[in-house]
């Protein structure tokens, strides 16, 4: 104990400024009343860095990523500060994988469901596909309709209160998948130049958080008009998108409709293989990797609310129901993962080479960095291990999957 007190000493004493002294020359007394209570809390730092450790490998345990973790004392929040002239105990508790056996998991029986393309879906893809080749135009000789877009700029606010939704020039759609009616109808019939005003109601249910349940007062100025301009449905339309005739079009969208639903089709297959599997292993997923699968979907959940500019501190969620939802999630998806570790490792799985570094190019290519770079961030946080037992995890899926008795 003496000896790490001496030592943290010492090394303090080389970068300490002490009046009267030069550098590394004040006597170590002195540096420890300059120090003063901050030298226990360095000493224990460097005691349980030292010998946690040791300890676990003494006792043959092998934790889980983030599984040992110190027991503070009762009504504490910090880890007690060690005393030169007294022994320093700690506990730790090891948080370690469950024991798992593998059984019965090839050849499982599971159902895919059916996979039908409609006329309909046809072409309600062919009709937005055809609206996503048009062209916005000017409208100057009428007011506004349902499908037009109006460039405005709008501020919306609950009587009296600030603003939850900041003035600025934005695009409005009407007719937009999320518009209310009311809102939709109070913008029709204007013309640029005209102002507006108008109320609306949300409902309770409303999905965005800072809207619902709430009477907002918009105000704002139409600037331009336009509508959209939808090229007719020809061959030569057809031959634009890569087909050669208007049938043909119709069969390639078939197709791509139907690798999507095949798709989904494959990932519900494949979850229901997973919940089979671990109804037939019943084991209990390490606390520690479910609270930081947690921590992960919360904030998860956080940033996808910040990109709909919703502010997660101010929506109005009952969180202990999403915590209850997400708890019971991650629960599942800790074993998921661990049981699919096992099975990989009585298969004898192993990544093939280039594996890594196929998928680092894939998410460099969806973050539009370059591959070194992606390597690089990737590496910096400690993820590409991570990367790696995700990768086999998959293998091990697609395996049993292929092993499967799809009906």
């Amino acid at each position: 104990m003496a000896a790490t007190f001496q030592d943290l000493l010492r090394e303090h004493r080389k970068r300490v400024q002490l009046p009267g002294f030069r550098p590394g020359k004040a006597p170590l007394e002195v540096v420890r009343q300059r120090l003063g209570g901050e030298l226990g809390h360095e000493a224990a730092e460097r005691l349980l860095e030292a010998f946690a450790r040791e300890a676990v490998q003494r006792e043959g345990l092998e934790p889980v990523d983030g599984g040992v973790t110190v027991e503070l004392a009762e009504g504490h929040e910090h880890i007690e500060p060690a005393k030169e002239t007294e022994p320093y105990a700690f506990k730790l508790t090891v948080d370690v994988a469950p024991q798992i056996d593998p059984h019965d998991y090839a050849g499982r029986a599971i159902s895919r469901p059916a996979v039908e393309v409609t006329e309909e879906e046809i072409e309600a893809e062919l009709k937005a596909f055809r609206e996503r080749q048009g062209k916005l135009v000017p409208v100057t000789d009428r007011a506004s309709l349902m499908g037009d877009y109006l460039a405005v700029e709008m501020e919306g606010a609950e009587l009296g209160q600030a603003p939850v939704i900041e003035r600025k020039p934005r695009v409005v759609r009407l007719g937009e998948d999320g518009n209310l009616p009311e809102f939709d109808q109070k913008l029709q019939d204007l013309k640029p130049g005209d102002d507006f005003a108008f109320s609306v109601s949300y409902p309770e249910d409303h999905p965005t958080g800072q809207l619902k349940g709430k009477t907002i007062y918009y105000k704002g100025k139409v600037h331009e008009l336009r509508r959209a301009e939808i090229p007719p449905l020809d061959d030569d339309f057809a031959r634009t998108a890569g087909a050669e005739s208007v049938a043909d079009l119709k069969e390639k969208i078939r197709e791509a409709i139907h690798r999507m639903k095949s798709g989904e089709a494959d990932a519900v297959a494949r979850q229901r293989l997973l919940e089979d599997l671990l109804s037939l292993h019943p084991f209990e997923a390490p606390d520690s990797l479910v609270r930081q699968e947690l921590k992960d979907r919360l904030e998860d959940l956080g940033r996808g609310l910040a990109m709909r500019g919703i502010d997660p501190d101010k929506v109005q969620l009952d969180w202990n129901k999403v915590l209850e939802r997400e708890r019971g999630a991650a629960e599942g998806s800790v074993r998921a993962r661990l049981l699919l570790d096992a099975i990989a490792k009585k298969e004898g799985m192993a990544l093939e080479p280039g594996d890594v570094d196929r998928e680092i190019e894939l998410l460099a290519r969806e973050t539009g960095v370059p591959v070194a770079d992606a390597r690089a961030r990737l590496a910096q946080a400690g993820n590409l291990a991570g990367l790696e037992r995700d990768l086999l995890r998959r293998k091990s899926l697609d395996w049993l999957y292929s092993q499967a008795k799809i009906s």
